[in-house]
């Protein structure tokens, strides 16, 4: 599903999007993200890591120890990755013994094809394919 910009404003342009999520086991976490998910690092400064999606799309990691600006707090944020193969991202995160929350659903009652897997933060990780 593509988004159209907002024609009754002219606002300046947004290049890239990212979402930071905050860890205890930051090692863990950059793993998951490079080696199982296969993420490319765009940068890293030990404490923070940045990793490319898409092309205008980023993730970065956080050691959570090395900033005061985030407290330890339940984790609020899923990250929602829509992906048109759903079935071969399900098949490739089951072989890598990866932590399923939900498997792939196809539901009547829902626009989407998604499953849930938790990242080695605790953080929900959506994959998802529009119905339509």
């Amino acid at each position: 599903m593509q988004c159209k910009p907002n024609l009754k404003k002219k606002l300046p342009l947004i290049d890239k999007q990212i979402v930071f999520m905050y860890y205890h086991n930051l090692d863990s976490a950059a793993f998951f993200y490079e080696n199982t998910l296969g993420f490319e690092n765009t940068y890293d400064d030990g404490w923070v890591k940045i990793y490319k999606t898409t092309d205008n799309s980023l993730i970065g990691l956080v050691d959570i120890l090395k900033t005061g600006f985030h407290k330890e707090a339940e984790k609020q944020v899923m990250l929602s990755f829509e992906a048109s193969n759903i079935k071969g991202w399900y098949a490739y995160l089951k072989s890598q013994n990866v932590s399923f929350i939900k498997e792939l659903s196809d539901e009547n009652n829902t626009p989407i094809s998604a499953f849930l897997i938790k990242d080695p933060g605790g953080y929900k990780v959506e994959f998802f394919k529009w119905k339509h």
